[in-house]
Protein backbone atom coordinates (compact mmCIF):
# COMPACT_ATOMS: atom_id res chain seq x y z
CA UNK A 1 0.00 0.00 0.00
CA UNK A 2 3.21 2.30 0.83
CA UNK A 3 3.73 2.26 -3.00
CA UNK A 4 0.48 3.61 -4.41
CA UNK A 5 0.90 6.99 -2.43
CA UNK A 6 4.43 7.00 -4.27
CA UNK A 7 3.08 6.52 -7.32
CA UNK A 8 0.23 9.24 -7.24
CA UNK A 9 3.57 11.64 -6.26
CA UNK A 10 5.48 10.53 -8.99
CA UNK A 11 2.07 10.44 -11.77
CA UNK A 12 2.76 14.48 -12.54
CA UNK A 13 6.29 14.57 -13.04
CA UNK A 14 6.12 11.24 -15.23
CA UNK A 15 3.17 12.52 -17.60
CA UNK A 16 4.99 16.48 -17.68
CA UNK A 17 8.12 14.70 -18.87
CA UNK A 18 6.58 12.00 -21.79
CA UNK A 19 4.53 15.67 -22.57
CA UNK A 20 8.30 17.02 -22.75
CA UNK A 21 9.47 13.88 -24.83
CA UNK A 22 6.85 14.10 -27.75
CA UNK A 23 6.82 18.05 -28.04
CA UNK A 24 8.33 19.28 -31.57
CA UNK A 25 9.80 22.44 -32.60
CA UNK A 26 9.90 24.16 -36.17
CA UNK A 27 12.74 26.79 -36.06
CA UNK A 28 12.44 29.23 -38.89
CA UNK A 29 15.65 31.47 -39.06
CA UNK A 30 14.67 35.05 -40.29
CA UNK A 31 15.92 34.38 -43.99
CA UNK A 32 13.83 31.18 -44.14
CA UNK A 33 10.70 33.40 -43.08
CA UNK A 34 11.55 36.47 -45.05
CA UNK A 35 12.13 33.81 -48.68
CA UNK A 36 8.22 33.16 -47.38
CA UNK A 37 7.01 36.53 -46.95
CA UNK A 38 8.85 37.27 -50.61
CA UNK A 39 6.45 35.61 -51.99
CA UNK A 40 3.59 37.45 -50.81
CA UNK A 41 4.19 41.10 -52.88
CA UNK A 42 3.91 42.71 -54.85
CA UNK A 43 0.74 43.58 -53.29
CA UNK A 44 -1.64 45.59 -55.47
CA UNK A 45 -4.76 47.83 -53.62
CA UNK A 46 -6.62 50.02 -55.98
CA UNK A 47 -9.48 52.56 -54.61
CA UNK A 48 -10.99 55.35 -56.58
CA UNK A 49 -8.10 57.31 -57.73
CA UNK A 50 -5.67 55.90 -55.86
CA UNK A 51 -3.29 52.67 -56.25
CA UNK A 52 -1.12 51.27 -53.54
CA UNK A 53 1.67 48.94 -54.67
CA UNK A 54 3.25 46.92 -51.69
CA UNK A 55 6.95 46.22 -53.39
CA UNK A 56 9.07 44.86 -50.81
CA UNK A 57 8.58 43.52 -47.15
CA UNK A 58 11.81 43.13 -44.78
CA UNK A 59 11.14 40.51 -41.84
CA UNK A 60 12.39 41.91 -38.63
CA UNK A 61 12.09 39.14 -35.36
CA UNK A 62 12.94 40.42 -31.78
CA UNK A 63 13.98 37.87 -29.61
CA UNK A 64 11.38 36.91 -26.88
CA UNK A 65 8.39 38.40 -28.83
CA UNK A 66 5.58 36.46 -29.90
CA UNK A 67 5.19 38.76 -32.67
CA UNK A 68 6.78 39.29 -36.07
CA UNK A 69 7.57 42.73 -37.44
CA UNK A 70 7.50 43.16 -41.15
CA UNK A 71 8.83 46.75 -42.84
CA UNK A 72 7.46 47.45 -46.27
CA UNK A 73 8.16 49.51 -48.91
CA UNK A 74 5.10 51.05 -51.30
CA UNK A 75 4.63 53.10 -54.08
CA UNK A 76 1.65 55.60 -54.39
CA UNK A 77 0.13 56.62 -57.57
CA UNK A 78 -2.84 58.80 -57.87
CA UNK A 79 -3.94 61.27 -60.80
CA UNK A 80 -3.98 63.71 -57.82
CA UNK A 81 0.10 64.25 -57.46
CA UNK A 82 2.80 62.74 -59.00
CA UNK A 83 4.26 59.17 -57.52
CA UNK A 84 4.36 58.96 -53.90
CA UNK A 85 6.55 56.42 -51.72
CA UNK A 86 5.81 55.45 -48.78
CA UNK A 87 7.02 52.85 -46.03
CA UNK A 88 5.61 50.98 -42.80
CA UNK A 89 6.09 49.19 -40.53
CA UNK A 90 3.86 46.10 -39.12
CA UNK A 91 3.75 43.79 -36.26
CA UNK A 92 1.37 40.53 -36.71
CA UNK A 93 1.44 37.59 -34.49
CA UNK A 94 1.81 34.14 -35.71
CA UNK A 95 -1.12 31.94 -35.34
CA UNK A 96 -1.95 27.94 -36.33
CA UNK A 97 -4.95 26.89 -38.12
CA UNK A 98 -5.08 23.27 -37.59
CA UNK A 99 -7.54 22.86 -40.28
CA UNK A 100 -5.23 24.08 -42.66
CA UNK A 101 -1.56 22.58 -41.08
CA UNK A 102 -0.39 26.05 -41.52
CA UNK A 103 1.11 29.05 -39.90
CA UNK A 104 -0.83 32.63 -40.94
CA UNK A 105 -0.09 36.10 -39.76
CA UNK A 106 -2.94 37.28 -37.68
CA UNK A 107 -3.90 40.06 -35.48
CA UNK A 108 -1.43 42.69 -37.99
CA UNK A 109 -1.28 45.86 -36.95
CA UNK A 110 0.42 48.30 -38.64
CA UNK A 111 2.35 50.81 -35.88
CA UNK A 112 4.30 53.75 -38.39
CA UNK A 113 3.55 55.00 -42.29
CA UNK A 114 5.65 57.07 -43.63
CA UNK A 115 5.02 58.75 -46.64
CA UNK A 116 7.38 60.89 -49.41
CA UNK A 117 5.45 63.59 -52.06
CA UNK A 118 1.95 62.94 -50.86
CA UNK A 119 0.35 65.97 -50.05
CA UNK A 120 -0.93 65.66 -46.12
CA UNK A 121 -4.69 65.70 -46.87
CA UNK A 122 -4.47 62.02 -48.72
CA UNK A 123 -2.58 60.35 -46.02
CA UNK A 124 -5.27 58.81 -43.97
CA UNK A 125 -6.89 57.44 -47.29
CA UNK A 126 -3.37 56.15 -48.20
CA UNK A 127 -3.06 54.48 -44.99
CA UNK A 128 -6.40 52.78 -44.64
CA UNK A 129 -5.88 51.41 -48.23
CA UNK A 130 -2.89 50.34 -47.15
CA UNK A 131 -3.61 48.71 -44.07
CA UNK A 132 -6.58 47.04 -45.64
CA UNK A 133 -4.23 45.36 -48.16
CA UNK A 134 -1.45 43.84 -46.29
CA UNK A 135 -4.12 42.96 -43.25
CA UNK A 136 -6.12 40.45 -46.39
CA UNK A 137 -2.70 39.16 -47.81
CA UNK A 138 -1.31 38.41 -44.48
CA UNK A 139 -4.04 36.93 -43.48
CA UNK A 140 -4.57 34.74 -46.17
CA UNK A 141 -1.36 33.60 -47.12
CA UNK A 142 0.63 30.97 -44.91
CA UNK A 143 3.97 31.50 -43.60
CA UNK A 144 4.71 27.87 -42.95
CA UNK A 145 2.64 24.66 -43.58
CA UNK A 146 3.04 21.24 -42.17
CA UNK A 147 3.66 18.54 -45.00
CA UNK A 148 0.86 16.13 -45.27
CA UNK A 149 3.23 13.55 -46.32
CA UNK A 150 5.35 13.32 -42.85
CA UNK A 151 3.60 11.13 -40.38
CA UNK A 152 5.32 13.34 -37.88
CA UNK A 153 3.51 16.70 -39.18
CA UNK A 154 0.17 14.70 -39.24
CA UNK A 155 0.01 14.16 -35.49
CA UNK A 156 1.79 17.42 -34.56
CA UNK A 157 -1.13 18.85 -37.04
CA UNK A 158 -3.59 18.47 -33.62
CA UNK A 159 -2.00 20.73 -31.01
CA UNK A 160 -0.13 24.22 -31.24
CA UNK A 161 2.24 24.69 -27.99
CA UNK A 162 3.72 27.82 -28.65
CA UNK A 163 5.45 30.41 -30.48
CA UNK A 164 8.20 32.66 -29.80
CA UNK A 165 11.71 34.21 -31.03
CA UNK A 166 14.29 33.16 -29.98
CA UNK A 167 17.85 34.14 -31.29
CA UNK A 168 16.50 35.62 -34.63
CA UNK A 169 14.42 32.45 -35.57
CA UNK A 170 10.94 31.95 -35.07
CA UNK A 171 9.84 28.72 -33.02
CA UNK A 172 6.62 26.74 -33.46
CA UNK A 173 6.51 24.33 -30.47
CA UNK A 174 3.91 21.57 -31.43
CA UNK A 175 2.81 18.81 -28.89
CA UNK A 176 2.96 14.97 -30.71
CA UNK A 177 -0.16 14.65 -28.06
Amino acid sequence: MKMIPRVLVLLPFLFWHAQQAHAWTVELTQDELQTRVNRMVPIEKNQLVFTVLVSAIEVDLKDGSDRVGLRSKMEIKSPHFSTGKGEAYIEGKPVYKPTDGAFYFSESEVKDVKFENIPDKYHSVIRKLFEVAIQRRLAETPIYKLDEDKTKHQIARTLLKSVKVLDRKLVLELSLF
